[in-house]
């Protein structure tokens, strides 16, 4: 068993196992019976197999309707085909394979998230999961073996194989000028061998140990103080998981790692670990833990904290039943109405496309302008985020009232206050914000749950509404994982402030503190976005352009690395309750904080800690607070590192869908009894329905395939005893009925063995069927709204059962109907056909899928999507097929230009 099967499938299920939760079988793919295992289970994962005869286990799956997890911690197509293992994958078409099984599993475990990027294409539901740390056998095993004592030498070790010699040599020359210049160090290195260090008198070269305890005793009995993860970056390096920090935290011993993929989600430089790119980087990295005695254990004991709460056993095990129980039950179906501003990006899109991913909540979004009352028919609960007005009032009271639905109100900004001030500056009685305090009021009155931001928002609402919490946004750290800043040589100090820069301007204490600090610190870089008048006073002060997204905006502000950032806030009622916004992109972006103090961050900044809380506005004030953070380097990097994992704590997107899966599972119970049962009872009649269709049509099946089976044995009995047929054209005649039968229904019935499938697994399935007797398309081009132009032919795409999607350029146009001409070689089976509509920035605007059932009967499949405009930049069309049972293909059109979809808008 290789160690990831070990870390991933068999330690943890067997402690669910033990605890009594789960029943369960590690079989290997080829092993016999397995076809009655998966017949007789309520879920089956699968991890890395990846061969023929994977593929059929996971179409059994299919057929069986037994939920399917597939596993996967390696990029296999990125694999270097020089290498043997490389090879192996290619020469066996391992990955077309894999992408495959993915299409087939009803949900995709990812331990990487540049693994989990790529196979979003494939599946809705790739979900990111850690693997355990060994906490238990490496701590036995350092009970063990540990030395009490290494003789006044500090040992620097790494561990790999042999395929990571190109990772090692990268940082050779800083680990030999360490050694030369440092006494008492020595460099360990476990299985893998380097020529370079061959006879290095500091250098141990020791052989490796097979399975887990061997090689973590192995480890133990060395008591190193320093670890090495170096990783180069390559596609298969950047998808690998981040095993290096799990093992070394677990261990107890502090470790320099890679800015590579494996460990960002993991490493916080100069929190948990130090993290090096270039030579001299490593070099200074390695010197530092070296010389530093303290500072080897402070890391060590916040990375053991670290993988303790984050990839300890039971932590890990409730992620996983958490899949298994999505698995075996129906998603919540939640409708929400949220304005298209920020805010719903953050806290709406993000947890719920997480929540989907898990398979524990089917979602739809609205504005409250496009919401119908049949969106709530069939829904189990209702969101509405801000909205307060006429409209949204009457629509929580039909859903609650009409259609039971529970509903949630969730609120990010203090309208009590925001309001009040409108109506006291317009001076009259009757002014506007009267009415909209008084509609706010009955809309928290009326829903079952208020979702607050702020606790001072929770205490506002609880004067109409006691049910309710806090649940602060989320910072998705996925968004800035992937962009590198340019690292700029002798980069200047720099000092910024992320938002609109005419709010500081509004603020003249801070602006003459500013304007001092440009003066008395020459080259020092003040920096804002936008531009206002009274910042023009500031010496050399940078401006730089808004970004109407918050996404391009937080990576450009990841990319200016500044050393601090300001947030300067008047204490007005209003903004009392508003969210910690700046602190958590600031943190998360690794930049140190000085914040006014007052209730919006206050609650979440620890002074000194996490960031410098300034007490007022004046000159003085924050003059005094910006000269303590310049003057002290090391201090503001250890400020920036600790911000940053408190955020990854506490506001990070896991903790937004964790409070959003107990918010909606807390609320599940508010609606109304009477209107909950009977919309329940509905589904379940409905459910009972289909299955008695399906046992009926079943039994039917099972029946027409004895029958058959009677007349073919028939039918040989015949032709062995006639002479007017011979007997092998009779045995082939009656095997071929049994064979034909068996591709009509043998895939489709419960308890046939996966053999009856006559799958064939060679490399003709693997490439485009050419379309052979397919109905003739020159009449598609004749259908109305479908212009080709002279000189150019139609043609078929390649078969879409064979690639994972195909994608063009969109036409210019705008609507909310997309229309394409299609052909499915036998028309009506199973399977989808979709789309998606990928903007000019690279994000997917659109989703859509039909059963290929509905496409019509002049071969044209009918899209709707939300309306869009694609005449502003280049959007893209990607076409593609899920669980097709027959070739499908798509029309395209060939002439001078590339290849394009025959397609139309409207």
């Amino acid at each position: 068993m290789i160690p990831s099967i070990e870390l991933a499938i068999s330690k943890p299920f067997s402690h669910l196992a033990s605890a009594g939760r789960i029943e369960f079988n590690l079989k290997m793919v080829g092993d016999a019976g397995i076809a009655d295992d998966i017949a007789t289970s309520d879920v089956v994962v699968m991890m890395r197999a990846c061969m023929p005869n994977a593929l059929r286990l996971a179409e059994l799956c299919v057929a069986y309707a037994v939920p399917l997890i597939y596993a996967i911690d390696d990029d296999f197509e990125s694999l270097d085909p020089n290498t043997p293992l490389g090879k192996y994958y290619l020469e066996n078409r391992c990955w077309p394979r894999l992408l495959k099984i993915c299409e087939l599993a009803h949900m995709v475990w990812a331990f990487s998230s540049p693994l989990k990027k790529k196979l979003d294409i494939v599946s809705r539901h790739v979900v990111l999961v850690p693997a355990i740390a060994s906490l238990d056998m490496i701590d036995l095993a350092k009970k063990e073996f540990w030395p009490s004592d290494v003789a006044g030498e500090i040992r620097i070790g790494y561990a790999a194989s042999k395929y990571h010699i190109k990772d090692l040599d990268s940082i050779s020359g800083a680990l030999e000028e360490v050694l030369d210049s440092h006494e008492n160090i020595y460099l360990e290195l476990i299985s893998i061998k380097s020529e370079r260090f061959q006879g290095h008198p500091k250098v141990r070269q020791l052989e490796g140990r097979a399975g887990l305890q061997e090689y973590y005793r192995l480890v133990a009995s060395r008591g190193w103080q320093i670890g090495l993860a170096p990783l180069l970056r390559d596609p298969a390096n950047d998808a690998k998981t981040d095993n290096k920090y799990r093992e070394f935290s677990a261990f107890g011993i502090p470790a320099v790692y890679a800015d590579a993929p494996p460990y960002w989600g993991s490493v916080i430089d100069s929190y948990n670990g130090l993290v090096a790119s270039t030579p001299d980087e490593w070099k200074v990295a390695l010197s530092r833990l070296v010389e530093r005695e303290d500072l080897r254990a402070l890391l060590a004991a916040r990375a053991r904290a670290d993988v303790e709460k984050r990839y300890g056993m039971d932590v890990i095990c409730e992620l996983y039943m958490d899949s298994f129980s999505a698995l075996t039950r129906d998603p919540v179906k939640v409708v929400v109405v949220a304005p298209e501003i920020p805010s719903t990006r953050i806290d709406i899109d993000g947890p719920f496309k997480v929540l989907s991913e898990k398979r524990l909540v089917e979602w739809k979004k609205f504005d409250s302008a496009k919401i119908d009352e049949k969106h709530l028919a069939d829904a189990d609960a209702l969101v509405i985020v801000r909205f307060h007005d006429d409209a949204a009032v009457a629509l929580a009271r039909t859903a609650k009232f009409k259609y039971g639905l529970p509903i949630v109100y969730t609120w990010d900004d203090d309208f009590f206050a925001l309001h009040e001030e409108r109506r006291a500056r317009a001076n009259s009685k009757g002014a506007p914000g009267a009415e909209s305090v008084d509609r706010l009021k009955a809309m928290l009155e009326t829903v079952d749950y208020v979702k607050s931001s702020t606790v001072q928002l929770r205490d506002k609402a609880r004067k109409y509404n006691e049910r309710g919490g806090v649940a602060p946004y989320g910072f998705d750290f996925s968004q800035i994982e992937r962009y590198e800043g340019s690292r700029e040589e002798n980069k200047p100090l720099s000092v910024g402030f992320f938002g609109d820069a005419r709010r500081v301007g509004e603020l003249p204490g801070v602006v003459s503190a500013l304007k001092e600090i440009a003066e008395d610190f020459p080259g020092t870089r003040i920096e804002f976005f936008g531009k206002s008048p009274f910042l023009n006073q500031i010496p050399g002060a940078v401006f730089h352009e808004q970004f109407e997204s918050s996404d391009e905006a937080i990576r450009y502000l990841k990319g200016l690395g500044w050393d601090i950032g300001i947030a300067p806030l008047s204490g007005t009622d209003f903004n009392n309750a508003k969210l910690p916004t700046k602190y958590r992109d600031y943190s998360a972006c690794g930049i140190a904080g000085l914040y006014s103090d007052v209730p919006a961050y206050s609650g979440v900044v620890e002074g000194g800690i996490t960031g410098l809380l300034v007490g007022d506005d004046s000159h003085e004030a924050w003059s005094k607070a910006l000269r303590k953070l310049i003057g002290a380097p090391e201090e503001r990097r250890l400020m920036a590192a600790q911000a940053h994992a408190h955020v990854k704590q506490t506001l990070s997107l896991d903790c937004a869908v964790k409070a959003w899966g107990d918010v909606i599972d807390a609320t599940l119970g508010m609606g109304q009894g009477e209107a909950i049962n009977r919309r329940k009872s509905d589904r379940t009649r409905r459910a009972h329905e289909k299955i008695s269709v399906l046992v009926e049509r079943n039994k039917q099946l099972q029946a027409q395939l004895e029958g058959m089976r009677r007349a073919a044995s028939r039918l040989l009995d015949e032709t062995r005893s006639s002479r007017a047929v011979p007997k092998s054209l009779g045995e082939y005649r009656a095997l071929d009925l049994i064979a034909h039968l068996r591709e009509r229904v043998g895939f489709r019935l419960r308890g046939v063995p996966y053999e009856l499938r006559g799958y064939k697994d060679n490399e003709q399935d693997m490439q485009s069927d050419p379309g052979a007797s397919l109905p003739e398309i020159s009449a598609i081009g004749e259908v109305s709204g479908f212009q080709v132009a002279e000189g150019e032919r139609l043609a078929l795409t390649t078969n879409l059962q064979n690639v994972s999607f195909i994608e063009y350029d969109l036409v210019e146009g705008d609507g909310n109907t997309i229309e394409i001409p299609v052909i499915s070689k036998i028309p009506g089976l199973e399977g989808v056909i979709g789309i998606e509509l990928v903007t000019p920035h690279g994000t997917i605007a659109c989703n859509t899928i039909i059963p290929i059932q509905d496409i019509s009967s002049n071969n044209l499949a009918s899209y709707p999507v939300e309306s869009f405009s694609s005449r502003n930049g280049r959007w893209r069309i990607r076409l593609f097929a899920r669980s097709a049972k027959s070739p499908l293909y798509a029309v395209e059109v060939e002439g001078m230009q590339r290849k394009r979809l025959l397609h139309r808008i409207y």
